[in-house]
């Protein structure tokens, strides 16, 4: 097509593939290798969850928090780390989850 006929695109992907048909192909494929900075993805979303968790199971908290009071208020919920309906607390009983926040390697916050 000249370069001088206007073209009208009735689709994003009608003009990729013709503004990109003729480019030229690299001689040798180009790899490139990353090495992943801090926390993979699965590690990156438990840390998201425990960073935002207002309220846990026992279960999470043990195993992401420590012990901070004797007594604690339950009641029925969603826990916001392992996404399970059952009797839940607030994280500052276990101390925010900091235990897990840090085992992932990322700082905690209060």
């Amino acid at each position: 097509m000249p370069a001088n006929v206007a073209t009208v695109f009735t689709t994003t992907a009608a003009f990729v593939a013709f503004r990109y048909q003729n480019l030229p192909l690299l001689s040798q494929p180009t790899v490139i290798i990353s090495k992943p900075v801090g926390p993979t993805m699965p590690d990156r979303k438990l840390l998201k969850r425990l960073q935002d968790a207002y309220q846990c199971c026992d279960s999470c908290g043990e195993e992401y928090g420590s012990r901070r009071s004797t007594y604690s208020t339950y009641w029925h919920g969603v826990c916001h780390v392992c996404g399970l309906e059952m009797a839940v607390t607030v994280t500052r009983n276990w101390g925010y989850l900091h235990t897990g926040i840090a085992s992932i390697g990322a700082p905690a916050t209060t």
